[in-house]
């Protein structure tokens, strides 16, 4: 008689949780300047990247261009010229001469390195990266939660995509599933009025992005 699988306790408890203790936010219109106010706080502090606790690579994408949004620079990048662009009437800025203070050149530089590092455990395709970074909702929760791990990618259909972490102080140790069975999760999940998110390109399409936060636990 064959066993039947196993599956890892911590999977189905998050799966069973989803959908009968999710804390549900309505995506609400993020704080004007919210995303430029996170990065001129890291300067004030001597650009402290450490004592930032930054979650996932995307965040230090964020606050590394975000420099050069402030100063005046212009992207190729569609999503992150959608995000600033939605943060406040600041970007794209108007005239004046584009400069990067030495300090700001020495913050990019030690968030460059995270960034790098970071990546290495990504959980999200290079496509999905497009659609999570052109909300501005993305980023600033990302900031207001610490000690996340990323848990996976999921594309429930063509027109909505999932990013899960886990929150490691709630499971002990360094979060592993193995080291306790009961964690408190959080989903991100992205939608765009019902379109095909793989053919988002352009950065009005991306400013169509709407992303949803739950939790669970």
């Amino acid at each position: 008689m064959k066993k039947r699988p196993r599956i890892p306790l911590l999977s189905f408890l998050l799966v069973l949780c989803f959908g009968i203790c999710t804390a549900h936010a309505a995506p609400k219109a993020p704080k004007a300047n919210a995303v430029r106010d996170s990065y001129e706080k890291l300067v004030r502090s001597g650009c402290d990247v450490d004592k930032l606790k930054l979650n996932t690579a995307l965040e230090a994408r964020v606050f590394r261009n975000a420099l050069y949004a402030v100063v005046g620079r212009t992207f190729r990048s569609t999503e992150l010229t959608a995000l600033f662009s939605q943060d406040g009437d600041w970007f794209p800025r108007k005239g004046g001469e584009i400069r990067v203070p030495k300090r700001d050149a020495i913050c990019s530089q030690r968030l460059s390195k995270v960034e790098k590092r970071l990546k290495k455990t990504y959980k999200l395709p290079k496509k999905a990266v497009r659609i999570f970074t052109a909300d501005p909702r993305v980023f600033l929760e990302l900031r207001k939660n610490k000690n996340l791990k990323e848990t996976g990618f999921r594309e429930t259909s063509s027109t909505e995509w999932s990013w899960t972490f886990i929150f490691t102080d709630a499971c002990g140790g360094d979060g592993s599933p193995e080291q306790k069975n009961e964690c408190s999760a959080m989903w991100i999940t992205c939608s765009a009025e019902g379109k095909d998110l793989n053919k988002l390109t352009t950065v009005e399409d991306l400013k169509t992005v709407r992303c949803r936060i739950d939790y669970a636990g």
